[in-house]
């Protein structure tokens, strides 16, 4: 109780000299080390191509607004279908950072001020990117962008960020604290387990695909003629990667990926103009035929994969539904919201990507059919399942007695004394008193000889299984449960 009280004492004074520093270095570092980066890559490529350094202020300025997904305007050029690769690190970065100096029993304000140092810090980054590029507008065909555009998106990528490094630590006690069900938990664990299944079925169709039309890959890289020209495009390819992934997850589930005019889906193909891009090379150029049903069964497969997660056997079927929605509906969300960041115009192309809300819908809808369809027929066919083993359950509760039988011979070494002992004593009493009131005759010597050789059985066993070696002295064994009378 004491100490409950000194949390909240320390949460209404604020943060300590140590925990300010934290928040300095969450507010600061990774933004710090994407501008240095940043800079670096900038210098190095200005420098390659033998350009001048007049504008790479600006340079630099913009592209720590694209990291953030903040659309770029060069002339008349709209540049919105950015590299997601570059915001994936970012994200993963901040996160990091934030989980470093968050710590479990932290109370709530503390981990609203670690989120809140995330994205404060990196608006005072973006405010000095937005004076920098309005002051190289004058000397470079830049175009300042729109300011809540560009606040709220670095605003947004950093609070993903933080609030992902500060949950990843305090989500248990806060599931505790707060009283959060267990399919609760359970959904949220299946439905991420079933995005990066999704994901990682889109990287396995870039590389079959690039496999395939690795001479065409070729070309395009060999499309330079220097080796700088040859190493950037191997680069941006790197960083569209992910993009690539999401258009193929799309045409997993069954939505199309846009190229400006050009459509290519599992159904239907539409040539066109593409950006000389090497990644793009994997692209097909005509209908998959047949496969496209080997590949709808992918999603299938993560369905049911989705729905053997989220069941639990002796839970009802209201709950096991309802953590298979709610699973699908986290993950139908997240694809949104990764397509709407992988797309985007890209100059006179036009727009770039996957339509997000029917990317989102599609997840949803195939994974909530069949997840449902899978935790209905375990639950339905469980019983039968369990009827086909009754034979080997039989089986075992036959061979139960025997394993109970030996477990009762573990005994002490002088049970068999202890058990000779009884044996006289009831000898003793039943000289005394006889069922019917009458004295009796002592107990017959053959009796007693064969309850003296179980007790001595009983022994044997006892030294067999427990590994004693003493043996009972020999006063204590039949002789004397041969003579009750004495």
């Amino acid at each position: 109780m004491s100490l409950l009280l000194d949390r909240r004492k320390t949460a209404r004074r604020g943060a300590t000299p140590e925990q300010m520093r934290s928040l300095i270095r969450v507010a600061f570092v990774p933004s710090g080390i994407a501008v240095a980066l940043i800079a670096a890559i900038t210098l190095v490529t200005l420098v390659s191509v033998d350009s001048r350094l007049t504008g790479v202020f600006g340079a630099i300025a913009s592209l720590w607004l694209a990291v953030h997904q903040v659309p770029v305007q060069i002339g008349s050029t709209d540049i919105g279908a950015l590299p997601l690769l570059p915001t994936l690190l970012m994200i993963a970065g901040v996160a990091r950072c934030c989980a470093r100096v968050t710590r479990p029993e932290d109370p709530p304000p503390m981990q609203l001020r670690i989120v809140g140092a995330a994205v404060g810090g990196s608006l005072v980054v973006t405010v000095i990117a937005l004076a920098v590029i309005q002051d190289a507008t004058s000397v470079t065909e830049l175009s300042s962008p729109d300011t809540l555009i560009a606040l709220g998106g670095v605003a947004g990528i950093h609070a993903l960020g933080a609030v992902l490094g500060v949950g990843r630590q305090v989500w248990r006690l806060t599931g505790e604290r707060l009283q959060v069900p267990d399919w609760t938990r359970t959904s949220l664990r299946q439905g991420t387990i079933a995005g990066m299944s999704l994901l990682a079925a889109g990287s396995v169709l870039i590389v079959v695909g690039m496999l395939r039309n690795w001479s065409a890959v070729g070309d395009l890289i060999g499309a330079e003629d220097d080796w700088v020209g040859q190493l950037g495009l191997v680069l941006l390819s790197i960083l569209y990667l992910p993009n690539v992934i999401v258009g193929a997850v799309g045409t997993l589930v069954g939505t199309e990926m846009h190229i400006g005019d050009a459509t290519f889906g599992l159904f239907h193909v539409t040539g066109g103009p593409v950006p000389a891009l090497p990644i793009l090379g994997v692209l097909p150029h005509a209908e998959t035929g047949g496969a496209w049903l080997a590949l709808l069964a992918v999603i299938v497969v993560i369905g049911v994969r989705l729905g053997q997660g989220c069941h639990r056997e002796r839970t009802g079927a209201i709950v096991l539904l309802r953590t298979v929605l709610t699973a699908a509906v986290g993950c139908g969300t997240a694809m949104a919201v990764v397509g709407f960041l992988a797309g985007g115009p890209l100059g006179s192309f036009g727009y770039v990507g996957v339509e997000p809300p029917l990317l989102g819908l599609l997840v949803f809808g195939w994974l909530a059919v069949t997840g449902s369809a899978t935790v209905l027929l375990v639950k339905r066919f469980g019983p039968l399942r369990r009827r086909r083993r009754k034979p080997q359950q039989l089986a075992a509760d036959a061979e139960q007695p025997a394993r109970d039988a030996a477990a009762n011979m573990i005994v002490m070494p002088t049970t068999a004394a202890t058990e000779a002992g009884r044996v006289e004593s009831s000898g003793d009493v039943s000289d005394e008193v006889s069922p019917d009131g009458a004295d009796e005759d002592p107990a017959d010597p053959d009796e007693a000889a064969a309850e003296a050789d179980r007790a001595e059985s009983d022994d044997a066993a006892s030294e067999q299984v427990t590994g004693v070696t003493d043996e009972v002295s020999e006063q204590d064994l039949p002789e004397s449960a041969a003579h009750p009378s004495d």
